[in-house]
């Protein structure tokens, strides 16, 4: 009986979701797909990808957001209206949906209260509090001298308060997990980002205040589906000091007569199906799939994707890039 009530409630959901319970991997595939056809104006396509993604038990608000995005471009406020309420009962304030133009027509039309007022799903507050008191403490003296606070007099004391913060976040990855969307909800002003990466970013490869690697939990993180897969590969790389897992950092941008132009660095064939074959297994699409969305990406900002463009490309200067790069290709 338990099963058929659940199924007959799936049925009601108006069929905006799947009712095929997705892995992990599949459901990355999906949101691959749904994202490339996003990006080629098929938004009905990538709604039927969106729809069969979200049988994942974990779907990202990232994206229902851009779920919402499709169907606002099909006109269809409705669908766009149950995708938003997704997105806020994983905790993202209602105001920067607010200020989205592309959903002006339905916050200011009848759909709007039922979107406001759509409650947060229960998530871990326990957690969700010790995180933000372990940040609080990172950024306590560092906000006294944030400029050169690894030479200011707050030094020691900033050291110490590292060390026991690295402590205690081991003892919450071991037991808990790598804290998740799913266990502690979205930061209110972010659908792809936690303030708290910043206990994790003072622990990169090359600080004088690294105490533990975090590369690997981040790695085991990323395969479990507990962090975005673009915002793992780019902890990945801070943390381990390098990145010969995903082949990320390998865009450029050289600005000629104030114009700015992109290129990648073009490698065999062989070494691109090594790379895809890494980045499949932490949830990321092929390296040919991701610079088509950071082509779309600079000239866009409807979709959004997990990784930030200086996380992505770097800035060379026109007259040395040829002489370090000479297998470059435009993007």
């Amino acid at each position: 009986m338990k099963y058929l009530v659940i199924a007959g409630t799936l049925l009601v959901s108006t069929n905006l979701h799947s009712q095929k319970v997705v892995s992990y991997s599949d459901y990355q595939n999906h949101i691959n797909q749904a994202e490339l056809k996003a990006v080629d104006a098929d938004f009905e396509g990538a709604l039927d990808q969106y729809k069969i993604s979200f049988g994942y038990k974990d779907a990202f608000a990232k994206d229902y957001y851009n779920a919402a995005v499709c169907a606002s471009r099909l006109s269809n406020s409705k669908q766009a209206s149950f995708y938003l309420q997704k997105v806020l009962e994983k905790g993202y304030d209602a105001s920067f949906l607010r200020a989205d133009t592309i959903f002006s027509e339905i916050f200011g039309g009848s759909d709007s209260s039922r979107v406001n007022k759509k409650p947060v799903k229960p998530f871990d507050t326990r957690l969700k509090h010790l995180l933000d008191s372990l940040l609080n403490a990172d950024q306590e003296f560092r906000k006294k001298n944030p400029q050169s606070y690894h030479k200011g007099e707050w030094n020691d004391t900033i050291r110490s308060i590292d060390s026991t913060n690295v402590i205690k976040l081991r003892e919450v990855i071991n037991l808990n997990s790598f804290p998740s969307e799913a266990a502690i909800a979205v930061q209110p002003s972010s659908l792809i980002d936690f303030n708290w990466y910043a206990l994790l970013i003072h622990q990169q490869k090359g600080s004088p205040n690294r105490f533990s690697d975090f590369s690997f939990p981040v790695l085991s993180a990323m395969a479990r589906g507990d962090i975005l897969p673009h915002r793992g590969a780019f902890l990945f790389r801070r943390l381990y000091g390098k990145d010969s897992l995903f082949g990320s950092g390998a865009v450029f941008k050289v600005v000629e007569n104030k114009k700015p132009k992109y290129f990648y660095n073009e490698i065999s064939q062989e070494q691109e199906k090594k790379i895809d074959e890494n980045r499949k297994k932490y949830g990321l699409e092929s390296l040919v799939d991701h610079r088509k969305k950071l082509k779309y990406f600079l000239e866009h900002k409807d979709i959004k994707f997990d990784f930030k463009l200086y996380d992505e490309v770097e800035t060379i200067e026109a007259d040395i890039i040829n002489r370090i790069y000479p297998n470059l290709k435009a993007l």
